[in-house]
């Protein structure tokens, strides 16, 4: 067994307030909470790469990760596939690359809850799969192939709301009751939504791999898997916990905060990981030190207004520096609540005075493009985003993005052109590029 270094030392913790987005609450641990940090009830198993006692290293390679839980469910290397390598970051050890299994688990559980403080890249299969049989609980983060639904993944997938295949590290929850579903990512709840209610299986526990898929691209330093759905102050708690662990790895609050929220055409559905127009202006905006995208496919303006302050206003809480939110809805509330344009512009514009209320510093609004729909639509787009770019601020909106004005994405027919529409509704990675071309100069002048 070989040692590298161990961060064991716990200290007085202070949970931020916000850092969950449905109990925005203060907690100070007492030193007995501290003591028993990560809580026992209902854990299953622990992997901790900052506790070198805790692994079994063949040169740089993983064979063995033991469980701290003490249930003795030590992940293993597989036969004639390697195991992950250790490295070591800002005095912090994590493992990438490789498989590891604990076989034989063998329990079923319809209540979860899963952190992770992980590093994901773009096109990842997943953290964490519970057995080799597919289905909405069988994996956590970065499941973005399409047979099962991705927990924390980003693009394209209506089971999760938050892009974090983002090349950052972050801190991942998955919390499971019954049907109902939460998705938390550095402690806020990003997304929630409902799936079926059949029992998870827990046959086997594969690190790094979902059968059939190819292996996790990213990092990992500690995976805590309880088979019970915390509460809202346990979560408080964990998340606090971790956060302290891990600080020199978890985005620093301190700088400007980016968000983006809106339905499937910014989660990035079909465009590709890594490709999304999110991740391109994020990328090209000088001081956006913590960025998210929470959108959500088929979502309409009135969901949005509906879900904003439980799972957009909290990461508030993420940043000291400048908010800026980027909001890109409208055209299914065109299409699916079959709204008038007027409607449909007032609905933009209670979302955005909300989120000013809240607290956001800017508000940038995307105008809607063509899409294939019913007759109506294309003069209802038009003067939805008349409406809009007439007078912004009565609308509460500080910036306008006019993609309208982009004759290759934004004039009428557009949505037929298949170098940047991929089905007459959805922007290919094209399509994308020129979105974020737009905003990005616009981004760019709320900072001047």
């Amino acid at each position: 067994m070989s040692r590298f270094f161990s961060l064991n030392v716990r200290k007085p913790l202070l949970i931020l307030p916000g850092l969950v987005g449905v109990a925005l609450m203060a907690h100070v641990c007492s030193a007995e909470e501290v003591s028993v940090f990560p809580s026992t009830d209902g854990l299953l198993a622990w992997y901790d790469a900052s506790d070198a006692n805790s692994m079994e290293i063949q040169g740089q390679e993983v064979v063995v990760w033991g469980d701290k839980s003490s249930h003795g469910f030590d992940l293993k290397k597989k036969a004639a596939v390697a195991g992950p390598t250790l490295h070591s970051e800002d005095a912090s050890g994590f493992v990438s690359g490789g498989v590891l299994v604990s076989a034989g688990v063998n329990q079923v559980s319809d209540a979860l809850t899963v952190y992770a403080v992980a590093k994901t890249e773009p096109g990842n299969a997943p953290i964490l799969a519970f057995s080799d049989s597919a289905g909405p609980d069988a994996c956590v983060a970065g499941w973005t192939t399409g047979a099962a639904p991705g927990f924390l993944s980003a693009s394209g997938h209506a089971q999760a709301s938050a892009e974090v295949e983002d090349g950052q590290w972050h801190l991942l929850t998955f919390w499971r009751q019954g049907v109902l579903r939460r998705f938390y990512v550095d402690g806020v709840l990003a997304g929630e939504s409902t799936a079926g209610s059949a029992p998870t299986l827990l046959n086997d526990l594969l690190l790094f791999e979902y059968p059939g898929a190819a292996t996790f691209r990213g990092e990992l330093a500690e995976l805590l898997v309880y088979t019970i759905a915390q509460s809202e102050p346990d979560i408080d708690k964990t998340c606090a916990g971790m956060r302290e662990k891990w600080n020199k790895l978890l985005p620093d609050p301190a700088g400007d905060l980016l968000v983006f929220v809106g339905n499937s055409i910014t989660t990035g559905m079909f465009c590709g990981n890594g490709k999304t127009w999110s991740r391109q202006a994020s990328d090209k905006t000088p001081g956006a030190r913590s960025w998210y995208n929470i959108s959500k496919g088929g979502v309409t303006t009135q969901q949005l207004n509906e879900m904003a302050g439980t799972n957009v206003d909290p990461l508030l809480a993420l940043r000291t520096g400048k908010s800026t939110l980027v909001f890109w809805e409208g055209t299914n509330d065109l299409v699916v609540n079959q709204a008038s344009a007027a409607d449909a512009a007032t609905r933009v514009g209670e979302f955005c005075a909300a989120r000013k209320k809240a607290g956001w510093d800017n508000v940038v609004v995307l105008n809607v493009l063509p899409r294939e729909a019913g007759p109506g639509f294309e003069s209802q787009r038009q003067e939805l985003n008349r409406l809009l770019s007439a007078k912004p601020a009565s609308f509460s909106i500080d910036a306008l993005v006019d993609l309208a004005a982009i004759p290759e994405i934004g004039a009428p027919g557009a949505e037929g052109n298949k170098t940047y529409f991929v089905d007459g509704v959805h922007l290919n990675a094209a399509g994308q590029c020129l979105v974020a071309g737009a905003v990005v100069p616009v981004l760019e002048s709320l900072k001047k």
